[in-house]
């Protein structure tokens, strides 16, 4: 257990950080699952709808230090990529 004051604060600050890193980082995981289960289905109007709450998801997550803009940024490419093949292959 922290003995000074600062270190108590700081513990208590940790703690509520760490809640809402995962917190953001579950909403990512989420978001991402359904619209790659909408692809599968083969449901890619549904995908664009989720794609576009996906981008956001990852931007407020990003915006806040949950995850880095990089990795924020390198899920947005792929799971857009994803949706314009099946687009393609329609």
């Amino acid at each position: 257990m922290p003995h000074s004051n600062s270190a108590k604060k700081r513990l208590r600050q940790n703690f509520k950080a760490r809640l809402r890193n995962q917190s953001h980082k579950t909403k990512c995981r989420t978001s991402r699952k359904k619209m790659l289960n909408a692809l599968e289905q083969g449901e890619v109007e549904n995908a664009q709808q989720l794609l576009k709450q996906c981008v956001s998801v990852f931007d407020r997550a990003a915006k806040a230090g949950s995850i880095s803009k990089a990795r924020a940024d390198r899920m947005k490419s792929r799971l857009s990529r994803k949706v314009s093949e099946a687009q393609k292959a329609l």
